[in-house]
């Protein structure tokens, strides 16, 4: 769900409107007429998939409830894959969300929004990432149905 939630934070911040929709973004389309089909298999620069043992723990001081401030702190751990590399795969239902209009949000997302913790999104440096292929496949939904 990072991801698709990133993409509607990128079409959010990129505020492109589609051609006669009047005053709406591309928001609401990527809210609505996109589904993230599952989890995003994550590999290491080798095409090994990556695991928590590849993992190495950052530890930070922050609240215990998760809220920025305040003066009690903990020590929390949490997970980091400094190379990583992933597949997305996602199912478009609007046709208004067209290859170049995905393209262009999902490259913005990796590049303004990011995904996981403090990630450029919320004011951090992790997270970005480059698209290095798409590959699109048509949905045939009369074969779907039977």
């Amino acid at each position: 769900m990072a991801f698709k939630q990133g993409l509607t934070t990128a079409a959010f911040k990129l505020g492109q409107k589609p051609a006669g929709r009047r005053g709406a973004t591309y928001k609401g389309f990527f809210e609505s007429g996109l589904l993230v089909d599952s989890d995003v298999r994550i590999y290491g620069p080798d095409g090994k998939a990556l695991t928590k043992a590849d993992a190495q723990m950052v530890c930070i001081y922050a609240n215990p409830t998760g809220r920025r401030g305040g003066s009690s702190q903990v020590v929390k751990r949490f997970p980091i894959f400094y190379a990583w590399q992933g597949t997305l795969d996602l199912t478009i239902l609007d046709d208004i969300l067209q290859r170049d209009v995905v393209d262009q949000h999902v490259r913005a997302m990796g590049m303004i929004g990011g995904v996981g913790r403090f990630r450029p999104e919320k004011g951090g440096v992790n997270g970005r990432f480059a698209v290095v292929k798409f590959e699109w496949e048509r949905l045939d939904l009369s074969q779907a149905a039977e």
